[in-house]
């Protein structure tokens, strides 16, 4: 019994190893230039040995993300301490606006798990896997559906259904920061000509912050509930 603990405990430390290995080289070079091969060189085993703690590639990337979640949870429950719920969904949305430019990987690791329907990752990762990644996603969209919540009670939020309309602006946030990111917008010359601009991502930022209010009937500019 002793020795089955300590092979459970010494394979949760190796597991936790090559997550950080592998948070360390998202954060330095994105998902898309970071191959198994190259997780595994600087965890020091082989290819083959991530794949013992691992079910796949995208569970890997799951428990990396879990832990850039488990940041953000800890940044959004900082905002409890605004009592105006107008306020309060204005400072979880720059805390999430300012975490995704903050934190680059995790927009990239957040896309690359959410190009394929929620089967085919499930049946990508353990069941394990996938709870502590729900839990994590969870916990950050439940502050935005609090918030909501209480601004619906409290009369200045328009929200039928908080925890649909948490996980769209959730959504919409990162679309918008990986916009910012790329930093580039089209456009149409008078010649009819397509035309690649630059964005300002100062201004898609506070965009993004009055876009999400306006969703729901208030304004950060009147500090409180539209007309």
């Amino acid at each position: 019994m002793a020795s089955g603990s300590r092979q459970s405990q010494t394979r949760r430390e190796r597991r936790a190893e090559i997550i950080d290995v592998t948070r360390a080289l998202l954060d330095e070079q994105g998902v898309q230039d970071v191959p198994i091969d190259q997780i595994a060189k600087n965890a020091g085993i082989n290819k083959a040995q991530i794949y013992r703690y691992f079910e796949s590639k995208d569970e890997l990337l799951a428990l990396t993300l879990d832990r850039y979640l488990e940041e953000l949870d800890a940044e959004l429950g900082r905002t409890a301490s605004f009592a105006d719920p107008v306020e309060r969904l204005d400072e979880q949305i720059r805390t999430l606006v300012d975490y995704c430019v903050d934190h680059p990987a995790f927009l990239d690791c957040t896309f690359a798990l959410m190009r394929q329907p929620a089967g085919e990752l499930t049946a990508a990762m353990s069941e394990g896997a996938m709870f502590r990644l729900g839990r994590a996603l969870g916990r950050c969209v439940d502050h935005l559906a609090q918030v909501l919540r209480d601004g619906v009670e409290a009369g200045v939020f328009v929200a039928n259904d908080p925890e649909t309309l948490a996980n769209l602006i959730c959504a919409q946030a990162l679309g918008i920061m990986q916009l910012a990111r790329v930093g580039a917008g089209v456009r149409m010359t008078g010649g009819g000509f397509p035309e690649i601009f630059p964005l300002d991502r100062a201004f898609i930022r506070e965009a993004c912050r009055n876009g999400v209010l306006a969703s729901v009937g208030a304004s950060r500019q009147r500090g409180g509930a539209a007309a």
